[in-house]
């Protein structure tokens, strides 16, 4: 079984001649790069290319939530530049050796053929925190100032409902490896053993890894054969997880090295949950922001999609004000976790909510010899999930789980978005006790009437920063 792209890895000024899979010839050249950094980290945020398609020139970016674009006679996109391997912590699961990697597929063509593919949990795309597309990891306090390595996500990672949420076979397969027990045919396809973990090997030689899973259905046993949708498991936030309740999934192939390498799966993801769910419009305001106190930030909306025209982006802030157009800059004086609301309507009527996490530190939290006396995180965080996300009724109970990372202080308040008055819980810290039970607070809620509701979750520390996450419940 072969894929519907081909993959080129391109140094700098170099040209290649490539054969698409409908049988055209194509010649691709990198033209130039610009990588943007944030100030406090100088960790990668942004990569724009500019290359050349037989000789006529295309922007785009690098990963981070952006789809291919369409560059006559190919749909394109760049997962992965070399830079992200200079100053990453885990410069071992990158194996590119020249200045960027791009996959070309004809410009009309799908990204994965109908029926070979799923989005690997059953949930709303982005009802919760995320992790992907290279942007550096940060809901479990991850956006360490004072860190020399940093995690560039390579894989997908989507939060949700601990022990609640069913994860999903993204493929027919072969089950490679099930918890502790393995294939040993099957060892070098980037197969690392675990008990929170199920791998699976489909036709094609695509290897797929389901990581921190609560719990694993009998019906996956090791040799057997798995079919595209079948139950593999349930969410949680075991193995290295951070604390923080998610399915950590990717998939692995080899790679114009000769070696396995991880494969950016996140525009299958996208294609798959819009052919299956048809949302119509999408608000992608991510990935997460860092700055110091007194930066700006500059909150984009411009990834989001739709069907058809988008007629309207309007930013609701979390300073009471609001700001039409999918750009806006903001400047934060205050340290804290800001969730800022991204509102999208289309020409149809149709909407769709998402949040910007901008994450504000104090730079004299990490100056020399200060970090020793604090916490090594610098600023606590939230993770806010829901349970339902897909086809909830009025009248139908949702509960609403949060976490707190890197302070013991205070209380959650959690605000519903429908007028009720909030409730006030505690979770337990989960960055020293990632694996307990009943790390999560939670609350169930009952909606009225159809509409869409922004929940709101707040928790102070002990210096008085606010950390606050959002999450958008849409009542049919």
């Amino acid at each position: 079984m072969d894929t519907l792209f081909r993959t080129i890895d391109l140094a700098l000024g170099e040209e290649i001649a490539t054969v698409l899979t409908n049988g055209v010839t194509v010649t691709l050249k990198l033209l130039g790069m610009d990588t943007q950094c944030d100030e406090l980290r100088q960790a990668i945020r942004h990569v724009d290319l500019k290359v050349a398609i037989d000789g006529q020139t295309f922007d785009l970016c690098m990963g981070n939530y952006h789809m291919p674009i369409t560059a006559e006679p190919v749909r394109i996109d760049c997962p992965i530049t070399r830079l992200l391997a200079a100053n990453v912590n885990r410069a071992d699961r990158i194996a590119i050796r020249k200045d960027a990697r791009f996959r070309l597929w004809p410009a009309d063509s799908p990204l994965t053929p109908k029926g070979t593919f799923m989005m690997p949990i059953k949930q709303r795309l982005f009802c919760s925190a995320t992790q992907m597309g290279h942007a550096p990891t940060w809901v479990d306090a991850g956006e360490n100032p004072a860190a020399k390595g940093i995690y560039y996500h390579n894989g997908l990672d989507f939060g949700g409902a601990d022990g609640i949420d069913e994860v999903i076979s993204s493929s027919d397969g072969i089950v490679i490896c099930r918890g502790d027990k393995y294939l040993e045919e099957h060892c070098h396809a980037m197969v690392e053993p675990r008990y929170d973990r199920v791998y699976v090997l489909d036709a094609k030689g695509w290897r797929y890894k389901y990581s921190h899973l609560d719990s694993i259905d009998p019906g996956v046993t090791l040799g057997a054969k798995v079919t595209l949708g079948q139950t593999i498991g349930h969410l949680g936030k075991e193995g290295g997880s951070g604390g923080w309740a998610h399915l950590h999934y990717d998939v692995a192939a080899i790679a114009p090295t000769g070696e396995w390498d991880l494969l950016e799966a996140y525009p299958f993801v996208v294609e798959d949950y819009c052919r299956r769910y048809r949302p119509g419009v999408v608000a992608i305001a991510r990935p997460q922001q860092l700055i110091p106190t007194g930066g700006v930030a500059s909150l984009d909306g411009s990834r989001s999609f739709s069907s058809c025209r988008i007629a309207t982006h309007e930013w609701i802030l979390s300073d009471g004000t609001r700001h039409q157009g999918a750009q806006v800059q903001k400047r934060y004086e205050k340290k804290g976790e800001y969730s800022e609301t991204l509102k999208v309507t289309d020409e149809r009527g149709r909407v769709s909510y998402d949040f910007a996490t901008i994450l504000v530190k104090d730079p004299t939290d990490v100056a020399p010899g200060k970090g020793a006396t604090r916490s090594p995180y610098f600023g606590h965080h939230l993770h806010l999930a829901a349970y339902p996300t897909l086809g909830l009724a009025a009248g139908t109970p949702v509960t609403v789980f949060v976490r707190v990372f890197s302070t013991e202080h205070g209380e959650e308040r959690l605000d519903f978005g429908d007028g009720s008055s909030p409730v006030f819980v505690k979770s337990h810290e989960g960055k020293h006790d990632r694996h307990f039970k009943p790390g999560y607070a939670m609350s169930r809620h009952v909606y009225d009437g159809p509409g869409d509701y922004i929940v709101t979750a707040s928790r102070d520390d002990e210096e008085g920063a606010t950390a606050t996450q959002r999450i958008w419940v849409h009542v049919d």
